[in-house]
């Protein structure tokens, strides 16, 4: 867990902001109750009600939360977010995997370090292949492709999927790296 405490403008002075940021709902809250121990009276509520919201903002929402919430279940993710969670490799506190959709020749023109090719014609037939407790990033060549492959997943029952905007041209353009 990361605990951050800060000033903040419109605070009154000698008041400290603290954020604390985990995946691990139950060390949050272990925390939340020893801080809260000593407090007293509307201090005390205002911190539980904030916690509260806190605490149920990420269960209530799919993927990371952060991009474009589509209708069919799955978000629209940017090449610069996919970038970031993937630059922290195993070093991030949410488990993803990148999906290749296209074809095994395209794939093996270039491919973002670490997918797991599954073309979207047989994806069907290879959902278990497919982690349900993972955030699952997955592109194409422009972003056709992933867009149907994430609302393929997501009609069955995958909650974790970014369709990454722009696929693997809008990766090269923005100059991140592919290996072949």
């Amino acid at each position: 867990m990361r605990v951050s405490s800060f000033g903040l403008y419109g605070v009154q002075k000698n008041h400290v902001v603290t954020l604390l940021v985990s995946d691990n709902v139950t060390e949050v809250c272990s925390l939340l109750a020893s801080i809260t121990r000593v407090m007293k009276g509307d201090t005390m509520k205002r911190m539980m009600m904030i916690a509260a919201v806190m605490i149920a903002m990420p269960l209530a929402g799919t993927a990371c939360g952060f991009g474009e919430q589509t209708a069919d279940g799955y978000e629209n993710a940017t090449i610069m977010h996919a970038h970031d969670h993937w630059q922290q490799g195993d070093q991030s506190s949410i488990p993803f995997m990148l999906l290749d959709v296209r074809t095994p020749e395209e794939y093996a023109e270039g491919h973002i370090k670490g997918a797991k090719l599954i073309p979207l014609q047989t994806l069907d037939k290879h959902l278990n292949a497919v982690p349900h407790d993972k955030q699952v990033y997955v592109y194409c060549k422009s972003g056709g492709r992933s867009s149907r492959a994430s609302k393929l997943l997501a009609s069955n029952g995958f909650t974790n999927i970014e369709n990454i905007k722009g696929g693997i041209d809008a990766w090269k353009a923005a100059g991140y790296p592919v290996e072949k």
